[in-house]
C-alpha cells in the first residue's frame, strides 16, 4: 500500500506542548499512502534553544504548558519519534486488490477477494496454470520483527490441482498485494524476504511519505519497536512505542518448528515466522523455480528433524501434490500424516489434488468436504466455502445428496456465491425439498 510515490506537499496539522525542555508534536487522524494515522507523536529536545519558544512558556520541569508558537518552527529540527498508531481499513484493503488485479490477472489469477478476520486477512483467488485451473486460498497472518513487520502467507490450500505448487502462487499475490520488491534497502516499499515471507519497515516507509513532501525532516526512530499488531474484521490495528515495552515473546526457532500443529496453532504468528526462518534457503529455491532441489532440500530438513513438524509436512505435500513423479511419495506422507494427527488439514488438501489428478473424483470429493468442515471449525469462509464448492462439483452426479450438503455448507459461509446458491436451489428441486428451497 505504500508503493506509490511520495505524498503530495500539504501542512502537516502538528499540535505542540512542552515539558520543561521537552517539547512534543503530535498528530492525530491523517491519511497517508492508504493507511490511517491515529496518532503520531515526535520528541524535540532542549526546546530552549528555539527562538519560538518563550522562557515565560517552559513552565516547573513537570508542568505540560501550551505553546503559543506553530509547530512548523520545528521542520528544521532532529526531532525523534516517541509513538505511533496507525490502521489499515478493509476500504483500504479492497482498495489495493482492486488496483493489483489486472497485473495479476497477466500471470493467471483472477476473481482475487481479501478479506479482514480476526487475527488474519484471508485471501482467495482462481489461478490457471496452463489447461489446469483450481480455487486457491490462505491466510496473512502478521508478526513483528523490532520495528519492522513480517506479513506470512500461511495456511495454502489448492481446492482442485494445480501443476505449480500452491505456495508459489500464494508469494506472487502476497508480493502484488504488498507492493512488495526483491530488492533490499528499498525503504519506501515492502521487502521480499522470502517464500510468502515479506518484510515492511512501516514506520521508515510512512515518514518518508510524510514528511520530505511536506518540508519536514526526517526524525530518528532508533529508540521505538513493535507494541502490538491486532487484526479484527474492521481494521488491521498496528502501535509502535518505546523500545523494551514489550516483552520478549520469541522462543528458540529449532524447538518451535517441532511443535505439533494443534499447540502449533497456539502459538502462531511466532512459531510461523521461526518455521519460515528455518526453511528459509529451501524455500528460496522453490521461490527460484528449483523444485527438485527444493524437494530435496526439504527431505533433509524433515530426516534431521523427525516427523513433528508440520509446517515442513505442509510445504512438502503442497509440493508433491503438484507434480505426478511425487504423487506416490505425497499420498503416504499425507496418510502417515493422517495417521499421526487426524484432523491435518494439509493432508487432507494433498490427498484431493492428488487423487483428483489420478482420476478418482469420489474420493477427492471426500478429502475436499474434510478441509472444508476442519475450516469451517477454525472460522475460515474462504477456505470452507472454496473447499465445499469444489467438492460438491465433483459429486454433483456421483452422490447427489453429498453435494447438496456440500453446496449449502458453501453457502453458508459464502451468502454471495451465486454458482452455490443456484446449485443448491436445483438440488432442493430435484429432491423435492419444497420447505427448504422456500427458505432459499
Amino acid at each position: 500500500m505504500l508503493e506509490g510515490g511520495a505524498a503530495s506537499s500539504r501542512r502537516l496539522p502538528f499540535t505542540f506542548s512542552a515539558q520543561g525542555a521537552v517539547g512534543r508534536l503530535t498528530l492525530t487522524d491523517l491519511a497517508v499512502a492508504g493507511l490511517e494515522i491515529d496518532r503520531l507523536e515526535l520528541e524535540v529536545s532542549d526546546v530552549g534553544t528555539d527562538p519560538g519558544v518563550r522562557a515565560s512558556d517552559r513552565g516547573a520541569p513537570d508542568a505540560t504548558t501550551a505553546v503559543p508558537t506553530t509547530a512548523e518552527k520545528f521542520q528544521r529540527r532532529r526531532t525523534r519519534l516517541a509513538s505511533m498508531s496507525v490502521r489499515v481499513t478493509s476500504a483500504a484493503i479492497d482498495e489495493r486488490v482492486a488496483a493489483v488485479r489486472r497485473h495479476l490477472a497477466s500471470h493467471g489469477i483472477a476473481q482475487l477477494s481479501a478479506k479482514l478476520h480476526d487475527g488474519f486477512v484471508s485471501v482467495r483467488a482462481r489461478a490457471t496454470d496452463g489447461l489446469a485451473a483450481a480455487d486457491l486460498s490462505f491466510r496473512i497472518q502478521i508478526v513483528g520483527a523490532g520495528s519492522h513487520l513480517r506479513a506470512l502467507a500461511t495456511a495454502v490450500r489448492v481446492h482442485g490441482h494445480l501443476p505449480t505448487p500452491g505456495p508459489v502462487i500464494a508469494d506472487r499475490i502476497l508480493a502484488a498485494l504488498l507492493g512488495a520488491t526483491d530488492a533490499s534497502g528499498v525503504v519506501e516499499r515492502p521487502h521480499v524476504r522470502g517464500l510468502c515471507d515479506v518484510e515492511i519497515d512501516l514506520v521508515g516507509a510512512l515518514l518518508w511519505h510524510l514528511m520530505p513532501p511536506s518540508g519536514w525532516r526526517l526524525p530518528a526512530t532508533g529508540d521505538v519497536e513493535l507494541v502490538h499488531v491486532k487484526l479484527g474484521r474492521l481494521a488491521v490495528e498496528i502501535g509502535f512505542g518505546p523500545a523494551g515495552s514489550r516483552a520478549s515473546d520469541r522462543d528458540d526457532d529449532s524447538q518451535i518448528l517441532h511443535l505439533g500443529p494443534a499447540a502449533w496453532r497456539q502459538r502462531q504468528p511466532i512459531a510461523l515466522a521461526a518455521a519460515h526462518d528455518l526453511m528459509h534457503t529451501v524455500d528460496q529455491q522453490l521461490r527460484d523455480g528449483h523444485y527438485e532441489d527444493a524437494m530435496r532440500g526439504y527431505r533433509v530438513l524433515l530426516a534431521a528433524g523427525g516427523p513433528d513438524q508440520p509446517v515442513l509436512l505442509e510445504r512438502i505435500l503442497a509440493v508433491a501434490a503438484a507434480r505426478p513423479a511425487w504423487f506416490f511419495d505425497g499420498l503416504e506422507l499425507a496418510r502417515q500424516a493422517l495417521g499421526r494427527w487426524p484432523q491435518f488439514p494439509p493432508a487432507h488438501a494433498a490427498l484431493a489434488s492428488i487423487t483428483l489428478a489420478q482420476g478418482d473424483a469420489r474420493e477427492a470429493a471426500n478429502h475436499l468436504a474434510q478441509v472444508a468442515q476442519l475450516a469451517s471449525a477454525e472460522g475460515d469462509d474462504d477456505q470452507a466455502a472454496l473447499a465445499a464448492l469444489a467438492g460438491a462439483r465433483l459429486l454433483r452426479l456421483l452422490e447427489p445428496k453429498s453435494a447438496t450438503e456440500l453446496y449449502a455448507l458453501a453457502l453458508e459461509h459464502d451468502p454471495a456465491s451465486t454458482e452455490a446458491a443456484d446449485s443448491l436451489a436445483d438440488r432442493l428441486a430435484d429432491e423435492q425439498r419444497w420447505p427448504e428451497l422456500v427458505r432459499l
